[in-house]
């Protein structure tokens, strides 16, 4: 692999865009589409930039089922997880990672009326319907919704049949 071509991959791996890529690394504007598509071509460069996504993807330990599982906790969360007997939030420091990552904030206010303090406490929750449909999405639901629904057109002929003939 040249020198050049080597600048091509670590630009292109910033943000996988080929033809900014490639005149990131010092080549001609003209032709750069082209150019970059025969770029992505040549083996060893195709080799070096599927390794280094390889290895961005396992530091990332970014997988299908990793954020399957994310979705999975959002779309199963309940939030009686989070409250006590009495409509107190629990502190999230006592909760596991699992009920946790369905938490997109909290908010705690507090509140004196006449000498009385009062702690007012707000949870939120990821939006659960969200969660659920890409769920479905990803199971393919919707797609057997879709063929129970699909329009079936029958035809007829316009000929009687033979036991329907008059008799003459």
């Amino acid at each position: 692999m040249t020198a050049k071509q080597e600048r091509f991959c670590i630009e292109y791996l910033k943000d996988q865009n080929a033809k900014q890529a490639l005149i990131r690394a010092g080549y001609s504007k003209n032709g750069a589409a082209q150019t970059a598509h025969n770029t992505l071509q040549v083996p060893d460069v195709a080799a070096y930039i599927t390794k280094e996504l390889g290895e961005r993807k396992k530091r990332a330990e970014l997988t299908k089922d990793k954020v399957i599982e994310e979705i999975k906790k959002i779309a199963f969360s309940n939030i009686k997880d989070f409250v006590n007997g009495g409509n107190t939030i629990l502190e999230l420091k006592c909760l596991d990672a699992e009920k946790t990552a369905a938490v997109q904030g909290v908010k705690t206010q507090t509140v004196t009326v006449k000498d009385q303090t009062f702690i007012n406490q707000e949870i939120k929750l990821y939006n659960k319907l969200d969660a659920l449909e890409k769920l479905a999405k990803h199971l393919g639901l919707y797609e057997e919704d879709n063929r129970q629904r699909s329009v079936i057109k029958v035809g007829f002929e316009d000929e009687e049949a033979p036991d329907e003939q008059e008799e003459e």
